[in-house]
């Protein structure tokens, strides 16, 4: 890692004013200024936490970082949408700004030092880190460890590390989700998913096959499709699962929008929600109780996960040496509308 002491010699100043540059010092010079900057990017110098001290108060900013795909269906993925809700909720509450930041290559092996995942916070644009479906590399979690980095990840596998972590029980979501459907008679049931390396789709799809396995219902591959967790994603590949002839009475989707997107793919088929297939989703976000008919759901709080990550979040920024903690969210069955009991 490239040193203060190496951004001096090259630059031809003192370690200190390499310092006072890095945090804004208005008594330096332009000329010196713009000297050090350059040697900063030409390094790719970042400051050590330790420097921040000098820096005085916190700025009251909250860094959110998550994949870039995010990003690229921000007005359509509701998942998002709630979740930084009830994080902003808490930022103003707590008088804290939110800066969002989106990520190109989450999981990027040839970033060991974290650069990428801890940009924000290492250029002092934030006093700590919100992650989002990202998951720091091995080398990173060390180095947000050493120095005290201020992180917490929402939705992460890396429970039991330096990360304070919120989480749900994916798999048990679709367990409850699909033991409903098999409780109500169901055993055609098919899965309209997530993408096939997504962390809870995975989860999801596992949770479906134990539904499936304890009511003693072979899996049939044949009934089962992914993708991106979205609207169209659900119509259009629901549309290939009832092209493809196959008998079913019912349909598990891997989150609500998803579930929105088989709606109008059956409706187009003249398949009416419950009478001729049964329907659940998972997340509950607020369409679920306004579609027609209401979609019975696996409801995950969003504002609350949201809230409760800002908050630790805070905690652990004001008390650097407050404990790490992985938390588990609830999940619960939502039953509406949409599944019929078959006789």
């Amino acid at each position: 890692m490239v040193t203060r002491a190496e951004v001096a010699r090259r630059a031809g100043v003192s370690p200190m004013t390499v310092t006072r540059v890095m945090a804004n010092d208005p008594h330096v010079t332009d000329e010196t200024r713009q000297l050090v900057l350059e040697v900063v990017r030409e390094l790719g110098y970042y400051p050590s936490v330790s420097a921040r001290a000098i820096r005085g108060n916190n700025m009251n900013v909250l860094s959110v970082t998550t994949p870039t795909q995010f990003y690229e269906s921000l007005f359509q993925n509701t998942f998002f949408q709630t979740i930084t809700h009830g994080i902003s909720q808490s930022c103003f509450t707590n008088r804290f700004d939110l800066l969002i930041t989106f990520l190109d290559n989450p999981g990027h092996s040839g970033d060991p030092e974290g650069h990428d995942f801890l940009r924000p916070y290492l250029e002092n644009k934030c006093d700590g880190l919100l992650f989002i479906a990202l998951s720091p590399w091995t080398d990173q979690l060390e180095r947000i460890e050493r120095e005290k980095i201020p992180c917490v990840a929402i939705y992460s596998p890396f429970t039991g590390t330096s990360l304070t972590t919120v989480n749900v029980d994916d798999r048990l979501g679709a367990f409850t989700a699909v033991r409903h459907l098999t409780d109500n008679g169901h055993r055609d049931i098919a899965l309209v998913n997530g993408p096939p390396r997504h962390m809870a789709a995975i989860a999801r799809e596992r949770g479906y096959r134990d539904a499936l396995e304890a009511a003693g219902i072979p899996f049939r591959p044949e009934l089962t499709t992914s993708g991106e967790f979205l609207i169209e994603v659900g119509y259009r590949n629901t549309l290939e699962l009832l092209d493809r002839a196959t008998p079913i009475t019912a349909i598990f989707c891997g989150n609500d929008d998803l579930a929105f997107g088989a709606l109008k793919a059956l409706a187009e088929k003249g398949l009416r929600v419950p009478e001729n297939v049964s329907l659940v989703g998972f997340d509950d976000v607020d369409g679920a109780r306004l579609s027609n008919p209401p979609l019975t759901t696996i409801a995950q709080p969003l504002k609350a996960i949201g809230r409760i990550g800002a908050e630790l979040l805070i905690e652990r920024i004001r008390n650097p040496d407050a404990p790490v903690r992985d938390v588990i969210v609830p999940l619960t069955l939502v039953e509406r509308a949409s599944v019929r009991k078959l006789n």
